[in-house]
């Protein structure tokens, strides 16, 4: 079972509680954040889901970036920290909805994948699971992996033969 923390402002909750009910009823193991239902401050809170998103059971980290105040794709300065993070942890890193364009160098740059509001598009390829080459492939494609054949890094795919890597 892949496991998934959800991050996003306090603002946010319910959207982030609904969210992550959905998200295990697709067979994830999800992890919302404590503050949510325990009180307590700021930095036991950002110190907690931070080992939450350390933990090496984590696969995926998932900012729940909705319009606050009138703000598209909005992540405030708590969910910036956590998605980086999870970058510096080689976790993979979505977003929710689209890129927040103040932090859209780094976001592109550290290969978050923004899901534009398709959650579906989270890959989940299990041992002894039958799929088609061609829909793998275009799976990767709509999670914006890029095609390499040549240099293999984070956020590509390169294909030989049957096999992708």
């Amino acid at each position: 079972m892949k496991r998934i923390v959800l991050c996003g402002s306090r603002k946010l909750k319910e959207q982030i509680i609904e969210l992550g009910i959905n998200i295990e009823k697709q067979g994830f193991e999800v992890v919302i954040p404590k503050e949510f239902f325990t009180p307590m401050g700021k930095k036991e809170h950002s110190m907690l889901h931070f080992s939450e998103i350390q933990n090496p059971k984590t696969d995926y980290v998932l900012i729940v970036n909705d319009e606050k105040n009138g703000i598209p794709n909005y992540i405030g300065a708590n969910s910036f920290a956590e998605l980086a993070f999870g970058f510096y942890f080689g976790k993979k890193v979505f977003l929710k909805n689209d890129i927040y364009k103040p932090y859209e160098d780094e976001i592109t740059g550290w290969g978050v994948i923004p899901l534009k509001g398709d959650i579906n598009k989270m890959l989940n390829l299990y041992i002894g699971q039958e799929i088609e080459r061609d829909t793998i492939l275009e799976k990767l494609v709509s999670m914006q992996y890029e095609r390499s054949d040549l240099d293999l890094k984070r956020g590509t795919f390169r294909v030989k033969g049957d096999t992708i890597e």
